[in-house]
């Protein structure tokens, strides 16, 4: 009943319910998806019924990991033909819609500046050692030392836009932004690189990445 009567003035007056009622809320049981979950349809949908059986009503899945590769076949044009970096069998609207088919929200996660591929994409997208046009590395290249990402980077900035772009329009409820962080520079390396990398304020490059 919506209509209750004042017996004290003899009119009705009309009251609303719906305010004391509490809302429902839904409590997020995440499980991360293994790389394997992506190789193919029938692997996604496996991975899918299993985490659903098991209580998760969330999936995590990893995009693009720290080897800089993308774990979903991207359409975006600064890596749609290039196999070296594009590694997925599924779309992301693949992946979105087999996880909301099983009833599964799906979130994506993606490595930022601990990079090593981006660096090969654009012109200055990693770090450059200043007296030379030489790509500064984590360690000797006979060590197996690898290039990072810079925040200083437009081109790379914008990509990692891209990509969370490309993702959100697909569907995933949630992107969340991983290794955003700078490598572990030694005093002689600030010696080689860009007095920017001294500044005080440097936090600030990451902060605009999220």
């Amino acid at each position: 009943q919506t209509n209750s009567s004042d017996n004290s003035g003899g009119s009705d007056t009309t009251k609303d319910n719906t305010s004391s009622v509490p809302s429902e809320v839904t409590s997020a049981f995440a499980t991360v998806a293994p790389d394997s979950a992506l190789k193919s349809d029938a692997a996604l949908n496996k991975f899918l019924a299993s985490a659903k059986d098991s209580g998760y009503n969330t999936a995590v899945f990893t995009l693009k990991n720290t080897t800089g590769e993308l774990l979903y076949k991207s359409s975006l044009k600064a890596v749609k033909d290039n196999t070296d970096v594009n590694k997925g069998s599924l779309t992301a609207a693949q992946i979105v819609k087999a996880c909301k088919t099983a009833g599964i929200t799906p979130v994506a996660a993606i490595t930022t500046l601990f990079d090593r591929k981006t660096p090969y994409l654009f012109d200055n997208a990693g770090y450059i050692i200043s007296d030379g046009n030489w790509s500064w590395l984590d360690a000797a290249a006979d060590n197996g030392g690898k290039p990072w990402t810079t925040p200083y980077s437009a081109d790379a900035v914008n990509y990692y836009a891209d990509i969370c772009g490309e993702l959100a329009k697909a569907g995933f409820a949630d992107i969340e932004l991983e290794n955003t962080v700078f490598p572990n520079f030694q005093s002689y390396d600030y010696s080689l690189l860009s007095k920017e990398l001294q500044n005080a304020n440097r936090s600030e490059k990451l902060a605009v990445l999220a």
